[in-house]
């Protein structure tokens, strides 16, 4: 008798099933990289506000340093982006500075403490909200 069944059918199956694995293998890798680049760029903007945070910090310092009555509550704009001083007071015999950066929607609050004398950093900390 003849054998009827189809030649080649399980090489057939094999290829369809490989190229399966194959294409899962790539889109995944595809998804995994789209994901790692989008974690890099929240982190660089992370940075980047902080930089500008402290840059309003910095601004406070010289500002104490020309005047001691220095209240804060002053935006400034540093090319396209923008930072804030909120307040500038003093508690428990430190000058508190806090300052704010913004880039794209990503947030850094600085709360920072100075000694009232020479205006030097005591400690400075990032905070959620004010």
């Amino acid at each position: 008798m003849m054998d009827r069944r189809p030649k080649g059918f399980i090489a057939l199956i094999t290829m369809l099933l490989l190229s399966l694995f194959l294409l899962e293998s790539v889109l995944t890798a595809s998804a995994l990289s789209i994901q790692t680049r989008s974690h890099i760029l929240s982190l660089e903007l992370k940075l980047e506000s902080k930089a500008l945070a402290l840059s309003c910090l910095n601004k406070a310092i010289l500002e104490l340093i020309s005047s001691n009555v220095y209240a804060g509550n002053e935006n400034l704009t540093i090319e396209n982006d923008s930072c804030t001083i909120k307040t500038v007071k003093t508690e428990n015999g430190k000058k508190i500075v806090e300052s704010e950066g913004v880039i794209k929607n990503i947030v850094t609050r600085l709360h920072t403490e100075l000694d009232p004398g020479t205006l030097t950093i005591i400690q400075s900390y990032e905070i959620a909200n004010f």
